[in-house]
């Protein structure tokens, strides 16, 4: 589509002047593949808008009603590593994890609970690979915390907690993802 009305999307279209989108609604999140095509989660939207580095929507990924295992009950946070789209479904209590050649849903982290490896309302999400050591960090909105997670959903640590008192660096409950006082959020990994 070089400009005008996109035939998958019909309520978004591309400027034929700057490759402007236009027709997002309610984006919150993106993050960007490793050719610049962007992955934006919308409030109120099933599924995950993928966009060509040129801002032209590809497909929504996760929103097919007739298939209920890829329906993203509330999509959230969103990331990209290696092969793998990884987004926070807040509603369903868990990361969903798709393949970004085919769009299919490949397995599911976390379900509903407290307990190491379990998730509340996950929020944001981040993934880093070095070598074969990939690794999900999910923020949780109700837990109030941070879980570092193996690709298959193991349980590597966790940043903060729901138990823990309050301080300067915990966000109050009606606010999303995990915060440090200016805004940022930096989780490390030893070397």
């Amino acid at each position: 589509m070089e400009g005008g009305q996109s035939e998958l999307f019909p309520s978004i279209s591309v400027s034929r002047e700057k490759g402007v989108v236009r027709g997002l609604r309610w984006a919150r999140w993106v993050a960007l593949g490793e050719d610049g095509s962007m992955f934006v989660t919308e409030a109120n939207e099933k599924g995950v808008l993928e966009l060509s580095a040129y801002g032209t929507p590809r497909r929504r990924i996760g929103g097919v009603e007739e298939e209920q295992r890829d329906v993203l009950k509330g999509a959230q946070g969103v990331a990209v590593a290696g092969d793998r789209l990884f987004v926070a479904d807040s509603e369903a209590h868990l990361v969903a994890v798709y393949s970004l050649a085919s769009g299919a849903r490949v397995a599911s982290l976390g379900k509903y609970g407290s307990a190491s490896g379990e998730l509340r309302h996950p929020v944001s999400v981040a993934a880093t690979s070095r070598g074969k050591n990939l690794r999900i960090f999910v923020s949780e909105r109700l837990n109030k915390r941070v879980q570092e997670l193996t690709a298959d959903g193991g349980h590597v640590r966790t940043y903060g907690s729901r138990t823990s008192p309050r301080s300067a660096a915990t966000p109050p409950p009606e606010e999303e993802g995990a915060h440090i006082p200016g805004g940022s959020t930096f989780v490390g990994e030893p070397r």
